[in-house]
């Protein structure tokens, strides 16, 4: 292995220590969070729940550094400094999904497949190729949404203003974000290499899976 990814994989483990740390803390019963997550039911208010607030403190950090490179606010050697925090989670949300088979077994292998990209996919990453994974990036805007609709729909907030306007919310930037935004990726991954292609396929093919799952939720929730 190339010295310069032993170099990132070192990284990467220490973000990902800070990642169970945060992970354990969330758990914590005196933490500020907890009175929140004690709302929702027994067998959502520990594993899942505290896999997506993990999740969406991971997907504002990556898309908003990713908005600041895509809009030359920050240079590429400053941006690609938080990638190792990109693979550490996806190693550690996958570690816990793996633990917790169980729970996540219904949509375990989109999940796989999902978080091995995050995993591998930056050290993929260069000058050439760097914009277009940083628009990539910007799939994460939408998982805050998602997990505040998934937090209204088990605490019983299913017939407020607030979850019908999230919900619809919801639709509207995973369609944007992902959708149209995953489809430009890949006519754009032509100039790249193979893997590049594959990669902008492979994450179209799983935003569409779960955005016709999405709809098929809204539908059954109006």
């Amino acid at each position: 292995m190339p010295y310069k990814n032993i170099l990132y994989f070192t990284e990467c483990f220490y973000y990902l220590c800070g990642w169970c740390l945060y992970y354990f803390a969330i758990c914590d019963t005196e933490s500020i969070l907890f009175k929140y997550i004690r709302r929702l039911p027994d067998n959502k208010k520990k594993i899942e729940c505290n896999s997506r607030i993990v999740s969406s403190t991971h997907a504002i950090i990556l898309s908003f550094f990713s908005i600041l490179y895509l809009n030359q606010t920050i240079g590429y050697n400053y941006w690609t400094t938080f990638l190792p925090i990109c693979s550490s989670f996806g190693l550690f949300d996958l570690s816990l999904v793996t633990m917790n088979y169980s729970i996540f077994k219904k949509g375990y292998v989109p999940i796989l497949v999902h978080h091995s990209l995050l995993v591998f996919g930056p050290l993929l990453i260069t000058p050439e190729n760097s914009h277009i994974i940083a628009q990539a990036f910007l799939f994460e805007i939408t998982v805050p949404v998602l997990d505040f609709n998934w937090y209204l729909y088990h605490t019983n907030k299913r017939d407020t203003l607030a979850f019908k306007i999230n919900s619809l919310a919801s639709i509207l930037s995973f369609f944007f974000f992902r959708i149209t935004n995953n489809c430009y990726l890949v006519t754009q991954s032509f100039q790249f290499n193979f893997k590049i292609q594959f990669g902008t396929f492979a994450f179209l093919c799983l935003n569409i899976h779960w955005f016709l799952n999405l709809i098929k939720l809204f539908i059954r929730q109006s």
